[in-house]
């Protein structure tokens, strides 16, 4: 259960996308891999300052030991001593020799000199504190000097200082930030390089769901994406064998229901009762309408129609005509669209058609057709003066074969599928169809992603 906690806690914190995650990859990878050096250089820079200091604490000692020949400072002027940063102490103290230091300062002085012979009757002792070295010098009389010498060397020219605390001059910093942006620069790419063809197959996936008349994916790159756009490619072919399949037996069920229908509507012309008649007849033809209406529903053969672009303003034209030639009602168009919309023509015919015809059949005769227009999506908005529908039925609608109690007569009464079909046309497209009650009726919204 923990462990889950702590995926989940780090997949919120990582980044969406796979060339994110491999430029977070590599970053920490950069930062991993200098960081030792980082702290190798720290160190070495540190231990180098130490000894530096050191050596300037042997300098400045034997400085002290020269001025105070014969071994004391008696007669010498504090002012000279406190210029050169040396400081007596006033109590007597009894230094404590550090026998390494010792030695460093015997070595440095000429072997066999005077000063020789001061520094084997001296005694010295430093002690460490941050940024600075405080040393104290016993001279052969007994008398202690003191003085501070900094561990830390005097800046760096103009221009060569890093960012106060780092301790790393601009060129070092420079050289790693160019070598990251370097590295970072090529990791995206070869990042984006790699992951094109994952694009390419969501890109295919999504056009195969709208159409799967789209052309195949290209087998091309490395072993695995070849693999994968093959195994892809088999699939939409599957699919296509399947809806071929269904068609076929679809095409099949249609022409044996129909050859029963056709014969009943030729027997039924030979009863003499004309009321007995024309009810017949009436019901036959509305048992084929529904026919009719299901197997179009079920086939969908919009997946076989190709992607074109299509004049929205051309189309929604021709209806407006079509209805008013048809004395269908009353129908007005505004506004118009800025470009074609890449569709199946026929199919987005037919989602449209199926609203007009809905909001005229329903909707007292008159539909206001609206055209907006945007960079993100192109909306039809179909307007009728009807009684709208019930809030709570604005979905259920939608279900095939579903009808509003309203509807089911002889003079009005469809099957039910009209708005099935047209959002399931709409979604193929990416959009949808939804509904809202306006101020005069029904408002029937289709929107498709530009």
């Amino acid at each position: 259960m923990q462990r889950r906690s702590i995926g989940a806690l780090i997949e919120r914190w990582l980044p969406g996308t796979l060339s994110g995650r491999m430029a977070l990859l590599v970053v920490v990878g950069l930062i991993a891999m200098q960081l030792p050096g980082f702290l190798l250089f720290s160190h070495q820079r540190v231990q180098f300052d130490q000894e530096r200091a050191t050596r300037l604490v042997i300098e400045r000692s034997l400085d002290l030991l020269a001025i105070a020949q014969p071994g004391t400072l008696e007669g010498q002027d504090p002012r000279l001593l406190a210029a050169r940063g040396f400081a007596l102490l006033n109590a007597a103290h009894n230094v404590p020799n550090d026998a390494a230091l010792h030695r460093e300062l015997l070595a440095a002085a000429p072997a066999g000199s005077q000063l020789a012979q001061q520094v084997l009757a001296s005694r010295i002792a430093v002690y460490r504190a941050p940024g600075y070295l405080t040393a104290r010098l016993q001279l052969p009389d007994g008398q202690v000097v003191t003085f501070r010498q900094n561990t830390r060397p005097p800046g760096p020219p103009p221009g060569m200082a890093g960012p106060a605390g780092l301790r790393l001059p601009w060129p070092v910093l420079l050289d790693f930030l160019s070598r990251s942006a370097v590295v970072m620069i090529l990791a995206l790419w070869a990042v984006r390089w790699l992951s094109r063809p994952l694009t390419a197959l969501s890109a295919a996936a999504e056009r195969i769901g709208r159409n799967l008349q789209t052309p195949p994916l290209t087998e091309a790159g490395p072993a695995e994406v070849r693999h994968a756009a093959r195994a892809f490619n088999q699939m939409q072919a599957r699919l296509k064998r399947v809806m071929d399949e269904q068609t076929r037996i679809l095409a099949a069920v249609s022409h044996d229901l129909k050859t029963p229908l056709t014969r009943l509507r030729l027997r039924a012309e030979s009863v003499e009762d004309e009321t007995q008649r024309d009810k017949i007849v009436r019901d036959l033809s509305e048992m084929e309408t529904m026919l009719d209406s299901t197997l179009d529903f079920l086939r969908g053969e919009s997946w076989r129609e190709a992607t074109v672009p299509v004049d929205i303003n051309a189309l929604l034209a021709a209806l407006t005509d079509d209805a008013t030639a048809t004395s269908a009602g009353r129908v007005t168009l505004s506004g118009q669209a800025r470009l074609p919309y890449p569709a199946q023509p026929l199919a987005l015919k037919r989602c449209v058609e199926n609203l007009l015809h809905n909001g005229l059949k329903y909707g007292g005769g008159e539909v206001e057709i609206m055209v907006v227009d945007s960079m993100q999506r192109l909306q039809i908005i179909l307007r009728d003066h009807g009684p709208g529908v019930p809030e709570t039925m604005h979905e259920r609608v939608f279900e095939p074969f579903y009808r509003l109690d309203s509807s089911r007569n002889r003079d009005t009464g469809g099957t039910g599928l009209g708005l099935s079909i047209a959002r399931s046309i709409a979604r193929a497209h990416g959009g949808d169809v939804a509904l809202a009650n306006g101020e005069l009726g029904l408002v029937a919204t289709l929107w498709l992603p530009r």
